[in-house]
């Protein structure tokens, strides 16, 4: 093993969540860049973005320029934003959503991801 593929391991970060990083971060930096070939500017649309994968998809997108638009439920909304989020979709939604959408799963979802709740930190722009 070589030293500059090592790094140390924070004191916040257990043994078994560093063992977990590596296919996380994979899986991430496959799906967005050997994939989806993001490149600075375009927008990319995270589901999960607290989750595993998740979280260090969002982070990689911020860094590599993208608008991210992250899914996840209420209670993740905040850590979704700390990590680069510039659009949050509420999964939990309108109350009402699920009749909007026809009743079905996949309607309550599009009629939830049409209602996009922004952070307060996210400016609208025409670019």
């Amino acid at each position: 093993m070589e030293a500059r593929n090592l790094a140390p391991l924070p004191a916040s970060v257990s043994h078994l969540e560093a063992a977990a990083l590596p296919i996380s971060g994979l899986t991430a930096w496959q799906g967005l860049f050997d994939h989806g070939r993001l490149v600075a500017g375009q927008s990319v649309l995270v589901h999960g973005a607290a989750g595993g994968v998740g979280a260090i998809a969002v982070q990689l997108a911020h860094e590599a320029g993208a608008r991210v638009v992250a899914t996840g439920w209420a209670r993740d909304r905040d850590t979704a934003v700390e990590l680069g989020a510039d659009v949050f979709v509420d999964l939990d939604g309108e109350p009402n959503g699920a009749r909007e959408g026809g009743g079905s799963a996949a309607g309550a979802a599009a009629t939830r991801a049409a209602n996009w709740r922004t952070p307060a930190r996210w400016t609208w722009s025409s670019t």
